[in-house]
């Protein structure tokens, strides 16, 4: 068979003519709109500040949207691009891939707390701390007591100063401190501030928004305030005796 093709060259370079094209057909007929997605579903925010600048425009605008965008079901993770000139902000609410973007659910969920952000001051404080109080009461107890006690950091922190500073000791039973810190972060209660360059290896630097800090600040004196009393009780009930 193969000095056939040897001898007779021009039979098989028509074949191989032939062989291309009917390829070529078929690729055009394969369903590729069935293929499954291998890109997560995502949707993109954009507001704009006339006449703010870049920093403006991230602690007034991305900060707060991206607060209420924390926990629609669904979502993985999101990122916020403020421009540097023209008051501009394009926020990226990626999703779990499977995710269908266009229920009523999701779509529902991001109109409420866009209502939340246009409801005045007064009224913005409020639905916004109901939105974190709600955020609270899902968390674990150790996840709670480390948040509140990062609020105490200013300017950021690295793990191995949480490490020297959280006490968890009333939960034996927590995980790791580097697990809770990433669990914060999947949550988006803390935020990765910096990755910076330490003796050849790289550091994470972890911080709060401001209205998370001053929540989670709160937390901490009602902990604290509620400690002083129960001690006081008692010793108040130890002099009684």
């Amino acid at each position: 068979m193969s000095k056939f093709f040897i001898n007779r060259p021009i039979v098989a370079i028509v074949i191989s003519i032939l062989m291309v094209l009917v390829g070529i057909v078929a690729l055009l007929g394969l369903p590729t709109a069935q293929f499954p997605n291998i890109a997560d579903p995502m949707i993109q925010v954009k507001a704009t500040y006339p006449g703010a600048d870049a920093q403006t425009i991230a602690e007034s605008v991305a900060t707060p949207i991206e607060q209420q965008m924390s926990g629609v079901s669904g979502m993985s993770y999101m990122y916020s691009l403020s421009a540097s000139s023209g008051g501009g902000m394009s926020l990226y609410v990626d999703f779990t891939l499977g995710t269908d973007v266009n229920t009523d659910q999701i779509l529902a969920q991001m109109r409420n707390r866009f209502r939340l952000l246009a409801g005045g001051t007064s009224r913005h404080h409020e639905t916004l701390e109901a939105a974190i109080d709600g955020s609270w009461e899902l968390l674990r107890p150790w996840e709670r007591a480390a948040w509140a006690q990062c609020s105490v950091f200013e300017g950021g922190f690295t793990l191995e100063a949480a490490e020297g500073v959280l006490d968890l000791g009333p939960w034996p039973d927590a995980p790791a401190i580097v697990a809770i810190m990433q669990s914060l972060v999947d949550k988006n209660l803390l935020r990765v501030q910096a990755r910076e360059v330490v003796n050849a290896g790289r550091q994470i630097r972890f911080g709060l928004y401001v209205t998370l800090q001053e929540y989670a600040r709160s937390k901490l004196a009602e902990r604290d305030a509620a400690h002083e009393q129960q001690l006081g009780r008692t010793v108040a009930g130890g002099a009684g005796r």
